[in-house]
């Protein structure tokens, strides 16, 4: 599965069906906190905070200072990683397709089981899809 986020939307695209869901996206998975933390805006945090938080698996952020340190930790290491935040035995690495203000305007997302998707292989997606993301944003950047 493979799912690409823009802010208030994710599109999954897997073998066989696609969806876009228009309901915010699950600030816990991947995409989510690329789009939150290089996003333009903190007033998504004030949407947050008044939406509530949910626990959707056993990791999930239940708070807004555990959500906002997250954050920072994504815009320092330049991408964000879900261990078991959204789904239960899935981990998802993401990284942001940057405009020409250094903010997102996409995401790419790797997901994958918890046996299958461990540390090592979480970096090396992280490693892998960063080097993606800088040649489609200097691509893309005035397009998106």
């Amino acid at each position: 599965m493979r799912h690409v986020s823009v802010p208030n939307r994710v599109a999954v695209i897997g073998a066989g069906a696609s969806s876009v869901v228009q309901s915010p996206f699950p600030r816990g998975c991947s995409s989510g906190k690329v789009s939150l933390g290089f996003g333009e805006s903190d007033a998504i945090l004030d949407d947050i905070n008044r939406q509530g938080y949910v626990r959707r698996a056993p990791r999930t952020i239940t708070s807004t200072a555990r959500l906002i340190d997250e954050l920072a930790a994504v815009r320092a290491r330049g991408y964000a990683e879900s261990v078991e935040e959204t789904w239960p035995n899935m981990a998802s690495v993401a990284v942001p397709i940057l405009n020409s203000t250094g903010h997102a305007t996409a995401a790419i997302s790797i997901a994958g089981s918890l046996e299958r998707f461990n540390d090592q292989a979480r970096t090396r997606a992280a490693r892998l899809a960063m080097k993606a993301s800088r040649q489609l944003s200097a691509d893309l950047r005035g397009r998106l």
